[in-house]
């Protein structure tokens, strides 16, 4: 089985390919610009897709899966990963598998001894945030993805030696070493984001076993919360 991968959830991003039998066959990885000349990724994410392909001598028909990061992340990177992927999957007629952020972030940390909590900043003291525990050869669920205030949730969730990982782990690094001191460790730069080809081997599990979006018409991206537009059109309503 032939998978393709795609992660649009920040300000960088990735596409990867992988195969059943040969395993990673190819990944690349791409920031978006600098301030001064920032590009987005729907300008940029099918070009990659196809220099990916071309250096790896694969056809886009080869395909058998497509997987995509479904947050949460940045909401205009997430909306351009999934309606991509989506036209893919009507353009080809092959299967959708979505990898939600969190779980590919603990991916980072097999075998760890301690929980593994992956935070993305979410802006205004708040934080997107999980907890996972390594189990049975298998990361299992701790704390469900949820939306909150960091001070609550370093109060509440987080006990004893624990791995910080993701965007929110670097933005709140002062204030989970003040909180937790020698407890909290704070991943390292290569593993603070999601690995293309760690996403690649989620995506590649997932399809094998089955796992397909069952309408990918329907595929929505996991914002956890509303976005700023969303919030000021709800309070023009209101008043």
């Amino acid at each position: 089985m032939l998978v393709l991968s795609i992660d649009t959830s920040g300000i960088s991003g990735s596409v990867s390919l992988i195969s059943g039998m040969s395993g990673v066959l190819g990944q690349l990885e791409f920031q978006l610009g600098n301030k001064i000349k920032r590009r987005t990724h729907s300008e940029t994410l099918v070009a990659h897709v196809d220099y990916l392909l071309k250096a790896t001598d694969y056809l886009f028909l080869a395909v058998d899966a497509f997987c995509v990061v479904m947050g949460p992340g940045s909401f205009t990177g997430l909306r351009v990963g999934l309606c991509t992927v989506k036209g893919f999957a009507f353009a080809t007629g092959k299967p959708i598998v979505g990898v939600n952020t969190f779980d590919a972030l603990a991916w980072n940390f097999p075998y760890a001894r301690y929980p593994v909590c992956t935070i993305i900043d979410a802006g205004r003291q708040e934080v997107y945030a999980a907890v996972y525990i390594w189990q049975d050869n298998d990361f299992m669920v701790r704390v469900k993805p949820i939306v909150i205030n960091i001070d609550e949730f370093l109060n509440t969730y987080v006990s004893g030696k624990t791995i910080f990982t993701g965007t929110g782990a670097v933005f709140y690094m002062d204030k989970i070493k003040t909180m937790l001191g020698n407890s909290g460790y704070i991943a390292e730069y290569d593993k603070i984001g999601i690995c293309p080809s760690t996403l690649s081997l989620l995506g590649l599990k997932k399809a094998t076993n089955g796992e397909f979006v069952k309408e990918p018409q329907l595929l929505s991206p996991l914002y956890l919360k509303k976005s700023q537009a969303e919030v000021k059109v709800a309070n023009a309503i209101k008043n």
